[in-house]
């Protein structure tokens, strides 16, 4: 195709960096552009209200008006959602947590929004409204085990490496300039960033009858789910979480993504914790 052609012999009489930084900025303009019409077209008119009998009414679009109601028995939790590009210029979705939605990505899903992207603050705040109580969301997290934070930045550092070993090998085998071979560095540079990250988005609580777990970088997460919701804990470890003493709480509930992990947390306080949220339900294994 001729315009095709034309943008590739232009890129073949650039230099190689060139090329890279206007490729970039091009999908970064596409993206920008495609993402802005998205936006408005799914979130045009967007309203949330709530009707006698605390059930939650949701309408949206511009082109194709969507309505979802809530009913407010099976609303279990809410979600604060912040995805990495969406987080560092301060902004958050709030979901709901309820039976009997879709949850998922698509035209004919989504239900489960009560806030499309907007400032952090606002999302807090109509997360506080929805549950009534502003504690679920503003609760200080109880911090996990430092050697959690050794397992995350060792992960990905290790998959760092093995991206800047199959990086490296085509910068050799395509006769690439060698200065790009220095971009290794910066590949576990970011590993290790993003393993700091993920370490400190981790947390959970338990307060005002909601079990709080966070856990994410690239997507962040931070749940709060009605204990009266959970209907059973699954515990996980893997070899390696054995032998760092940690192990993943997950509660497990039919409402939502139907299961909520809390990552990464010392193997002596998961059951404790869990029993603390659910009286009862773990006794057996306190003994």
């Amino acid at each position: 195709l001729g315009p095709y052609r034309v943008i590739a012999e232009h890129l073949r009489q650039r230099p190689l960096g060139v090329d890279v930084a206007a490729v970039f900025l091009a999908v970064a303009v596409f993206v920008a552009l495609a993402s802005t019409v998205g936006y408005v077209l799914s979130f045009s008119g967007f309203r949330l209200t709530r009707h006698s009998g605390g059930t939650l009414h949701v309408n949206r679009g511009l082109l194709t008006s969507r309505a979802t109601s809530i009913e407010r028995r099976r609303l279990r939790g809410v979600e604060l959602s912040e995805p990495l590009l969406l987080r560092a210029v301060g902004g958050a979705r709030c979901l709901a947590v309820a039976t009997g939605l879709r949850v998922g990505r698509g035209a004919e899903r989504g239900g489960e929004i009560l806030l499309p992207p907007a400032p952090a603050a606002e999302a807090i705040r109509v997360g506080s409204l929805v549950l009534q109580t502003p504690a679920p969301m503003t609760v200080p997290l109880v911090s996990h085990p430092a050697i959690a934070l050794r397992r995350r930045v060792v992960r990905a550092v290790a998959g760092a490496c093995v991206f800047s070993g199959a990086f490296d090998a085509v910068v050799l085998v395509a006769h690439w300039p060698r200065w790009l071979l220095a971009l290794t560095g910066v590949f576990v540079s970011v590993a290790v960033a993003l393993g700091h990250d993920r370490y400190h988005s981790l947390g959970h609580a338990f307060t005002h009858g909601y079990v709080v777990s966070r856990f994410g970088s690239l997507v962040r997460r931070r749940t709060a789910l009605a204990a009266d919701g959970v209907i059973g804990w699954n515990v996980r470890s893997t070899y390696f979480q054995r032998r760092l003493g940690l192990t993943t709480l997950v509660a497990t509930t039919a409402a939502g993504r139907q299961k909520y992990p809390v990552a990464d947390i010392a193997a002596t306080d998961a059951v404790r914790f869990a029993d603390s949220c659910v009286p009862g339900l773990l006794t057996e294994f306190l003994t």
